[in-house]
């Protein structure tokens, strides 16, 4: 009988406690006072007893930034709008681009199957827009690399962002000298004037030197914005860009030897020619995919914009007031 009695106060009674692990500190919020000491990412100092939402005393960096780390949120709120307003100016750029192609370039491509002289009240206008959406562009992507004012280490002289920036712009330059020495072939030769024999190795070399410097650019240009989208932080845009960035060097490095050879020895790519049909083919394979992942990049710099100017919005939030 007292076993039975001993047996059923083993069942009924409690199970004993779990011991579990303290539970982790929460994060410190923005009106919260630091308890632990953290150190300036800038200068040093101990910002023990400041607020997230704080700037430090000696240096008016962000408390947030050395508390987080190099989250855009918690970054110069000038320095995120400018980035934001380079990513408006390179989707304006390439949008008014795709139309101005497909319109006033189109007319003239028309004008030269026909037969036609170009109008050179058309070509004005085209140079025109070209140089205008040249300069658009140059501002964009002097805006999107612009160097970060809170950046604690020095960066090195040549950096994917310093890369990018001075490629891109000298690439933009000379495409805009290829486009108006392209415009300027359709322009009517006066009567008794021998048109110019160097304009077509000037055009040869021009375009060398952008295909050099556009590769370049871009591939430095990825790997910056591959940066930026770990400090929003985004992973999945991060891998998006990593693949786009070798789908679209493959293809687009692959048509550019394609041309540079057709156009440096006159292949014309008929199929009686084997060299020109082997040529012809690495171009239809190389374009096919080169298409879907420039359309692919579109999207992305739809999206860096969107992200950009969200973080540009969050860093304006959360900065410090001063006092």
């Amino acid at each position: 009988m007292r076993e039975e009695e001993i047996q059923s106060e083993i069942e009924d009674a409690p199970p004993p406690p779990v011991m579990t692990a303290p539970p982790a500190e929460a994060p410190p919020t923005g009106t919260e006072r630091l308890t632990d000491d953290y150190q300036c990412r800038r200068c040093g100092y101990n910002l023990r007893g400041l607020t997230l939402d704080g700037k430090c005393p000696e240096c008016m960096t962000s408390v947030g930034r050395s508390v987080h780390g190099d989250l855009l949120r918690f970054c110069d709120p000038g320095w995120m709008q400018t980035l934001a307003n380079g990513m408006r100016l390179f989707v304006v750029a390439i949008v008014a681009g795709i139309v101005v192609g497909l319109g006033l370039g189109g007319a003239v491509g028309v004008s030269v199957v026909l037969g036609q002289s170009v109008p050179t009240v058309l070509l004005i206008t085209l140079v025109v827009i070209l140089g205008s959406l040249a300069v658009i562009e140059l501002i964009a992507y002097w805006k999107i690399t612009e160097p970060d004012p809170g950046r604690c280490e020095r960066e090195k002289p040549i950096c994917a962002r310093s890369l990018s920036r001075y490629c891109l712009v000298f690439s933009a330059c000379a495409s805009l000298a290829v486009g108006l020495i392209t415009l300027s072939q359709f322009l009517p030769v006066p009567a008794g004037a021998t048109p110019a024999v160097t304009g077509g190795l000037v055009l040869m070399l021009l375009r060398a030197v952008v295909m050099v410097a556009g590769i370049t650019g871009t591939a430095a240009l990825f790997v910056y914005a591959m940066s930026i989208a770990e400090r929003m932080p985004d992973a999945k845009l991060r891998k998006n860009t990593r693949t786009v960035m070798w789908g679209y060097l493959v293809c687009t490095g692959l048509l550019q030897v394609v041309g540079v050879v057709q156009s440096s020895f006159g292949i014309s790519g008929a199929p009686t020619q084997p060299v020109g049909l082997a040529l012809g083919c690495g171009s239809i394979v190389a374009f096919v995919p080169g298409m879907v992942f420039w359309i692919w990049s579109m999207v992305l710099i739809f999206q860096y914009r969107n992200r950009l100017v969200v973080a540009a919005r969050l860093a304006r939030e959360t900065w410090a007031q001063e006092g």
